[in-house]
């Protein structure tokens, strides 16, 4: 239902599809990466900002126990 009503909004109001590309995969600390944005549709975009999150997630053994 939730799926349905908001496909239909998005239908409606004429947003299209996003579509994000980076120039590189994976991410390395330090490094420059380029972004292609575009979002599809007639919907005028006013301003737009785009966050890079990263989580690190590290795996540590201590005799015979391993925890991340």
């Amino acid at each position: 239902m939730i799926y349905y009503c908001s496909k239909q909004f998005l239908i409606a109001t004429g947003i299209g599809p996003t579509l994000v590309e980076i120039s590189d995969y994976p991410f390395y600390p330090g490094r420059v990466y380029r972004l292609f944005l575009s979002q599809g549709g007639r919907l005028t975009i006013n301003s737009l900002e785009v966050l890079l999150v990263c989580d690190e997630k590290a795996t540590y053994q201590q005799g015979t126990n391993t925890r991340t």
